[in-house]
């Protein structure tokens, strides 16, 4: 095994006071020490001495790569034959010796890992071989997950002395409140930037862990965590990590780590429909018979934020799991995307029904929310219908942020407006005689817009509107008066009601947006 000369070089880049005839490219497979009293020089092999020693003895070396510690000062760039790196005397030559040594039986340690990882893909040991001689090699263990947070593989139970993570592992997934607690750490916030391996610590689980992302065909499919248990996690083992992740990827390339297992295929067809990377029927209909996945006639996506949920329970008793499953008997559930994601099925033709009491007192207490798509038919547009979810979240808290259902139908108004967001502007929005109504009311302290609001939303009731408004009915028909005057058109006509009170409500989703 050997390591480049260019390695050594950016190793000590800091320390470089000089530099001549530098052949990055030279591979090098041992480190000496120069003495006066040298033999035979190797060809790749790096020589470490002072800048006197090299001086006193400079006819007797001839291509060899040097790195010489500056005592005195000497203007080398006349031999080209030599390639050298000077360093200031920060260090000695014995500890320059040491790290150049250590940086060799890591690079020959690095190799030998990678070859047996290597060699167990290709002979298709299969993904539980790979991760259980890793973490042997490693000396700690190592669970792989996919980004729905089931465990996919992990080292043998027994070596994972973390209680949180052996519950994780010995259930096969992670409960939803670890996920939403985790989800509120600044690092894993940080992490999902990240392309090298990252550590994490946690109040609910505090044993320390290294996280690696695992990506196939530059998508991110899942991580792989190095748990601190057995031996102390090293500077080196970031290294290795990387290298496991990689080699972990081509395994999953493959896709033989499914194993045939309904639960594990169920999940991931879930997840490609919510990808959308199906799109042949053939194809839909024969892993949903593969997986004894049944949909009904009847289909209706719901997605759960729990990035603000409040745990009142202990992380083990898997609370949220078990409540959503009692209310949603039928329906088949997933982690992706920050969102508990719920497709729910049924015979009848009932999903678009308002949930039940029960459902909203259990999202309210726990401080969670959800978002529902509008009913449809065919899973195939799984994906249409995931979006509608997330954005009747999405748009219902900025209309509302006080409830705790949103659906679709309800938001669909505004849909176009937030998806277009940034590209529109106030003045596409506004209404020029709604604009005069604002200017009466600030030059006169008036409530003239609150005033048509209130008219139009209680569907043109005089009592509702004063009674609402805590004027008496006479007043308000005088306020109503002067808004027609203002307006110049008669408000209780359907056609100007409709467009009145669609653009207050407009106008005031676009100043929500924007605030």
């Amino acid at each position: 095994m050997s390591i480049s000369f260019n390695k050594l070089y950016n190793h000590f880049h800091d320390n470089i006071v000089s530099e001549y005839n530098v052949n990055h490219e030279i591979e090098l497979l041992d480190v000496e020490l120069l003495t006066p009293n040298f033999g035979r020089l190797l060809k790749n092999c790096v020589y470490i001495a002072t800048s006197s020693t090299i001086i006193k003895n400079i006819d007797k070396i001839n291509n060899v790569p040097l790195i010489l510690l500056q005592d005195v000062t000497f203007d080398f760039s006349n031999y080209s034959n030599l390639s050298i790196i000077e360093l200031n005397n920060n260090k000695s030559t014995l500890e320059v010796f040491n790290e150049i040594k250590s940086i060799l039986r890591l690079d020959t340690r690095y190799n030998q890992f990678k070859v047996k990882l290597l060699e167990l893909v290709v002979n298709d040991a299969g993904l539980k071989e790979i991760v259980d001689v890793a973490s042997t090699m490693i000396g700690n263990p190592l669970i792989v997950i996919d980004l729905s947070f089931k465990v996919l593989v992990s080292c043998p139970i027994e070596t994972i002395s973390d209680t949180l993570w052996y519950d994780n592992v010995q259930k096969g997934y992670c409960s939803y409140e670890f996920i939403a607690e985790l989800k509120k750490l600044k690092v894993i916030k940080e992490g999902r930037n990240k392309d090298k391996p990252f550590e994490v610590t946690c109040p609910e689980s505090p044993t320390k862990k290294v996280v690696s992302r695992i990506r196939v065909e530059n998508r991110v499919v899942g991580n792989i965590l190095l748990l601190e248990c057995q031996n102390t996690i090293e500077e080196d083992d970031y290294i290795y990590l990387e290298l496991i992740s990689n080699i972990i990827s081509k395994e999953l390339k493959k896709k033989h780590f499914y194993k045939n297992t309904r639960n594990t295929l169920r999940e991931e067809i879930i997840y490609d429909l919510l990808e959308n990377n199906l799109v042949d029927d053939r194809i839909i209909r024969e892993r949903l018979e593969h997986s004894a996945l049944v949909f009904n006639n009847y289909i209706c996506i719901h997605a759960i934020d729990i990035s603000k949920y409040k745990m009142k329970h202990s992380i083990y008793e898997r609370f949220l799991e078990t409540q959503i499953l009692k209310f949603f008997p039928h329906g088949y559930l997933i982690y992706y995307k920050g969102y508990i994601v719920i497709i729910n099925t049924s015979k009848d033709n009932n999903l678009e029904e308002s949930p039940s009491k029960e459902v909203r007192t259990f999202l309210t207490e726990n401080n969670l929310k959800m978002g529902l798509s509008n009913q449809f038919t065919s899973i195939k547009k799984c994906n249409i219908f995931y979006n509608q979810a997330v954005e009747a979240l999405k748009v219902g808290s900025i209309i509302d942020n006080k409830q705790s259902i949103y659906k679709f139908e309800d938001i669909q108004p505004y849909v176009f407006l937030y998806r277009l967001k940034d590209s529109i502007k106030a003045e596409d929005i506004n209404d020029s005689a709604l604009n005069l109504l604002k200017k009466y009311d600030e030059e006169n302290q008036s409530e003239l817009y609150k005033t048509l609001y209130l008219y139009l939303k209680n569907n043109h009731n005089i009592t509702k509107s004063s009674e609402e408004i805590h004027v008496h009915r006479n007043t308000l028909r005088y306020r109503l008066e002067k808004i027609t005057e203002i307006l110049g058109y008669n408000i209780d006509e359907d056609d100007n009601s409709f467009k009145l009170y669609n653009s207050i409500k407009l106008m005031d989703f676009y100043n929500k947006i924007n605030n």
